[in-house]
């Protein structure tokens, strides 16, 4: 995840495989840099450094999907989470940086507001990479329910203290989730499928991060990945996604 922080330059989030391990849903740690670029875009970076790990707390840990934001008064605001024993279980952590990403909060657990569906298998953070801040200063990303194909956005109203469900969409057959807030207002949701009979994205809306509603599928193709999705300041939106080669999955 990259988030822009000056007119020239944005800070960079990403994962490293521990040695050992798959370096995806097992053995993953956090790591951040700083990129600059000049007026030519020559692009600069300056040393990764390891951000989040807990390796310690059990060998094949991971730290992954973080999303990034900022919150009305000016705070960065950072979800991740951890996978930290051999099922397959992620907590979702938070951490806040008063000084553009110098330095942060060591990251503490996600305060819900109700208490996460256990029976609808394991929340799991969209992976889209975005927090959007809506002009009433509420705080939206996505996440999904990995093991029931269900659809459900996470929203904050002080300023990620506490966060809150949306309305679940259920049986869309998708997961992984990218957002952009379009210039009407709404909120677009493109979701990776995993009923591969029809492979392109899913799309969802949602008018104000507290409901979400499915509406129909993109026309961008889908793989076994997600979408990264932005918007120009003309409005139109452009979205980054892997194409399939001869009709397989490879990118």
């Amino acid at each position: 995840v990259i988030y822009r922080l000056t007119s020239n330059s944005a800070i960079l989030f990403f994962n490293r495989g521990v040695k050992g391990w798959d370096g995806d849903g097992r053995g993953v740690e956090l790591y951040k840099c700083f990129v600059t670029w000049d007026e030519q875009f020559n692009i600069a970076k300056t040393k990764p450094v390891l951000f989040y790990s807990v390796e310690i707390v059990f060998p094949a840990a991971a730290v992954k999907h973080p999303q990034i934001g900022k919150t009305q008064n000016g705070k960065l605001v950072l979800l991740l989470e951890t996978r930290t024993t051999e099922a397959v279980q992620y907590d979702q952590k938070i951490c806040f940086s008063n000084d553009n990403g110098k330095t942060w909060t060591n990251p503490v657990d996600v305060v819900f507001n109700t208490p996460k569906l256990t029976d609808r298998g394991t929340l799991v953070l969209g992976t889209g990479s975005k927090i959007i801040t809506l002009s009433s200063g509420r705080l939206v990303t996505s996440a999904y329910y990995a093991d029931n194909n269900t659809q459900v956005l996470l929203y904050s109203d002080d300023q990620g203290a506490t966060w809150s469900f949306s309305n679940i969409v259920e049986n869309t057959h998708s997961s992984e989730t990218a957002l952009i807030q379009k210039s009407d207002g709404k909120i677009l949701i493109l979701a990776r499928r995993e009923d591969w009979g029809t492979k392109v994205k899913r799309t969802l809306i949602s008018v104000d991060g507290s409901d979400l509603s499915l509406v129909q599928d993109s026309t961008l193709a889908c793989t076994d990945c997600q979408t990264s999705i932005t918007r120009f300041s003309n409005g139109t939106l452009i979205a980054a996604n892997p194409f399939p080669f001869n009709n397989s999955n490879d990118r």
